[in-house]
């Protein structure tokens, strides 16, 4: 009795093993709390999310969106490993000690950029970019949230003379937010997704269409 039914557990096991390669299962045994975060992040969820699946239908599903939401994509077949992106698409390749081995993690921009190819491309040009002020100084990859509570918290652990100053502005006393001239929201985030689109344009520069966004007359 006890030698099939060990056959059948090696089996799930086994299966277990290939379905979750990909996936992050395997790594929540020792990071749960960090498997908790990505669960409920953009990454985690970038099928699934409504916004792009009305968009990926109005653009006529195109297979190459895949590339960059779902991980382990085979562009040749049309087939991929799991319908997010999880933790292999940053991190690996896993060492065959790990984790006696650390975790190889690319925490460059350039990583980023290879899916947020628009994005990377104004924060390239920027003087973030130039000072390599990297992606993750300011966005948590495994939430997909800001690394502060909200974005004049992030900007002003930086630029704290300058957010002291502009509390006396006019601006400030109608309420505006740095990334309100500094991070306007983009025309890709109107529908036009763009190479690697974002809401927000990342040059950080205050143009006459950040200025005519509230004074246009």
């Amino acid at each position: 009795f006890a030698f099939p039914l060990g056959i059948i557990a090696a089996a799930t096991v086994e299966a277990q093993t290939v379905d979750e390669e990909h996936s992050g299962s395997e790594c929540e045994g020792c990071h749960e709390i960090t498997q908790a975060h990505w669960s409920e992040s953009a990454h985690a969820n970038s099928v699934e999310d409504p916004e792009f699946n009305k968009a990926w239908r109005e653009q006529g599903s195109l297979s190459e969106c895949l590339a960059c939401h779902t991980t382990g994509f085979d562009e040749s077949t049309g087939t991929f490993d799991t319908e997010s992106v999880s933790c292999s698409v940053c991190h690996g390749p896993e060492p065959s000690e790990h984790p006696e081995q650390i975790m190889p993690t690319d925490i460059s921009s350039r990583m980023c950029g290879n899916c947020h190819l628009d994005t990377h491309a104004e924060w390239e040009g920027s003087i973030h970019g130039q000072e390599d002020l990297a992606c993750v100084r300011c966005h948590n990859p495994h939430t997909t949230d800001l690394r502060a509570e909200g974005v004049q918290t992030l900007c002003q652990s930086c630029h704290n003379e300058v957010a002291h100053f502009y509390s006396y502005t006019g601006h400030a006393d109608e309420g505006l937010l740095c990334s309100d001239c500094h991070l306007r929201v983009s025309d890709a985030a109107e529908g036009q997704m763009g190479e690697g689109h974002g809401k927000r344009v990342h040059a950080f520069t205050v143009d006459l269409q950040s200025c005519s966004q509230c004074h246009e007359d």
